[in-house]
């Protein structure tokens, strides 16, 4: 979230120029620079003051061409602020200023420096600090550190140092803090996920054998449109407060054994605050995806509780390629009532049967804080199209059991896919890939269709009852040698099943029927129980099929014992 910062204050702060680099303008006072540049939403700050020369603090504008990394914001430095701008250079800020001993401490703490030990002493600090007071429960802000002693001085005693010292409630820490804030401060200054100091011997890349490098993903050494040697990338800094109290905050910056070689700090324009309101979805896609006809979602307002004692009234507005009937339930504002701090509202995305690609779908916010402050926010969401529906189809013809069978994926919106026949376990496919199985007498096929977050899947299931084969031999040997002692069918998937075997003079010598678990079977023996003599006989079947039709056949076999 981010208000606005008035551009006719900006714009009597400089006039640009037209070569692509950084200006530079020091007449601004402490408060403009804190209220008017640095301070974002949710936060209000008092007691501002500057210790220093005028022309180590200054406004800044990196147009086109600088690679700062910012566009514009507060610039404090060990020297004069004007020196970075080309032809300059950081290198004459001498003003015989006194130093401060946090910074001097700063110095001393960094462990990768060998000669940070013998660091007696600081010079020409450049000290801003305000009170403040948050509206969130989190505060946050952007800068660069640059100097111009990359990458000569690294790991000697000309170490400049610089700090960000934070006091107040919850906050305690070895640096000096004003009257009112009896547990000192603690320095912000810090590698990120560490608890080192920034400065030019804890950031920098490979020189030597002797200086291999260090923390040098966060380095940049190749200046464009302004004048230090080497800087960093931009870095975010979040701490806790608590809303609705009393902080206060110094930044810092000074040299370090001499007073020559300047070092600066960069700070992004509107990027120190404190958002009072927070916004979040909660959705059946967990992510900022809404899927038609099946994708419900709420949006939820909270605030902090120092900030209850208003009403809180939010105007809302949509936008995006999604059409105005695509989503349903959408207000045109919500209020988050006096003394309450949260406020919420359920739309969800209805399905209009068109095949109309992704869309996008956007959330406007606007309201104003209990000061007055207009506030604008925006969220981005991605309407995607269509409701899952699983569609499959044979592309085999029915063969004897067991088959191996393919099916062609013809589903809708999806784009993974199970596969399950009877109860072998199932597949997942990714992509609308056939898929081949063996199927059995009968089984059924599912396949479950899914649109990659697992809701609104769509099902369907296909039973499929393999065709009637019947085989029949034309030999057996009733000879109790235990290899093709009996007769019968070789019949798959029929219902019923019937057998005659006849001799050559019609005279029946078996006859039975059966079914799939009793099938007819003859062991080579008249009604009786007789033998029956070597020879060829006759056998006539009739079986009735898995679809009830009706399949005949007859032919010789021949006995021999």
């Amino acid at each position: 979230m981010r208000k606005n910062i008035i551009a006719g204050v900006v714009f009597t702060f400089f006039s640009m120029s037209l070569t692509a680099q950084i200006s530079v303008t020091t007449t601004n006072t402490p408060a403009d620079l804190v209220n008017n540049i640095l301070l974002g939403n949710g936060v209000l700050a008092s007691n501002i003051t500057f210790m220093g020369e005028p022309s180590q603090k200054g406004y800044f504008n990196a147009m086109t061409g600088c690679n700062i990394g910012f566009t514009e914001g507060i610039l404090l430095s060990s020297g004069n602020v004007s020196d970075c701008v080309p032809p300059n250079q950081p290198d004459n800020g001498t003003f015989n200023n006194p130093g401060d001993p946090d910074l001097l401490t700063v110095a001393q703490s960094v462990t990768s420096n060998p000669s940070s030990g013998m660091i007696s002493e600081t010079f020409d600090a450049a000290i801003l600090e305000f009170d403040f007071v948050p509206d969130g429960n989190e505060v946050s802000f952007s800068f660069v550190f640059a100097s111009e002693e990359y990458l000569s001085y690294v790991n000697e005693i000309f170490n400049d140092a610089f700090g960000f010292f934070i006091s107040g409630p919850g906050i305690s820490g070895p640096y000096a803090a004003p009257v009112g804030f009896p547990n000192g401060a603690a320095n912000l200054a810090l590698i990120p996920g560490t608890t080192d100091p920034i400065t030019i011997s804890t950031i920098y890349p490979f020189i030597d054998a002797a200086n291999p490098g260090l923390n040098a993903s966060y380095y940049i050494g190749t200046p464009q449109g302004h004048s230090f040697n080497g800087f960093t990338i931009p870095i975010d800094i979040t701490f806790s407060v608590l809303c609705g109290e009393t902080y206060h905050f110094k930044f810092a910056v000074a040299d370090c054994e001499d007073d020559f070689l300047d070092t600066g700090v960069f700070l992004k324009a509107g990027s120190f605050n404190s958002e009072p309101l927070q916004l979040s979805t909660s959705s059946e896609t967990n992510d900022q995806n809404i899927v038609e006809g099946c994708s419900k979602s709420t949006l939820y307002f909270t605030r902090n509780i120092c900030q209850k004692d208003f009403g809180l009234n939010i105007n809302i507005n949509y936008g995006g390629t999604a059409s105005a009937g695509d989503l349903i339930n959408l207000p045109s504002s919500v209020t988050i009532p006096i003394n309450d701090t949260i406020a919420q509202f359920n739309y969800e995305a209805v399905i209009d049967n068109l095949t109309e690609g992704n869309e996008s779908f956007e959330v406007y916010l606007n309201w104003e804080d209990k000061y007055g402050n207009p506030y604008f926010d925006t969220l981005y969401f991605t309407l995607v199209d269509g409701q899952p529906k699983a569609e499959f189809s044979l592309l085999d013809s029915l063969a004897c059991n067991p088959a191996i069978l393919s099916f062609s994926n013809e589903s809708l919106y999806s784009s993974t896919f199970e596969w399950i026949v009877d109860s072998q376990g199932s597949t997942t496919v990714i992509g609308n890939a056939n898929y081949s199985n063996i199927i059995n007498n009968e089984s059924t096929v599912t396949l479950i269709a899914k649109n990659g977050y697992d809701i609104c899947n769509d099902t369907i299931s296909e039973t499929f009852i393999l065709p009637t084969c019947v085989g029949a031999g034309n030999v057996f040997t009733p000879n109790n040698d235990n290899a093709n002692e009996e007769y019968f069918l070789n019949v798959v998937n029929a219902k019923s099943i019937y057998l005659v075997i006849l001799d050559r003079w019609g005279n029946i010598m078996f006859e039975k029927k059966g079914d799939m678990v009793d099938q007819p079977t003859w062991n080579g023996t008249t009604l009786s129980g007789n033998q029956v003599n070597d020879g060829v006989y006759f056998y006539r079947y009739e079986v009735i099929g898995s679809k009830d039709e009706l399949l005949t056949g007859h032919g010789f076999v021949q006995v021999i014992h």
